[in-house]
């Protein structure tokens, strides 16, 4: 249901993310319920979040991976 509120108004692509898809420049991923993501290779690695007391998806995760693989390739926008 995101990604098609998100489609309505965006100007660029959105899809949700998914295992192993390739990032592709000027797209919105959105990220299932209950999964973390991880960027490695330039591509998404969703895992299956913790059962910790924390948001889920964990944004520090994304903007670690973010950081380690894509350094300044990249904005991330919350």
């Amino acid at each position: 249901m995101m990604v098609e509120l998100l489609a309505r108004q965006a100007h660029i692509p959105v899809v949700r993310a998914e295992n192993r898809m390739p990032i592709e420049p000027s797209t919105i991923y959105v990220v299932p319920p209950n999964h973390d993501i991880d960027i490695v290779n330039n591509h998404i690695e969703l895992t299956i979040a913790e059962e910790a007391v924390r948001p889920k998806p964990s944004i520090d995760e994304l903007f670690i991976s973010l950081a380690k693989n894509c350094k300044e390739k990249c904005v991330g926008i919350i």
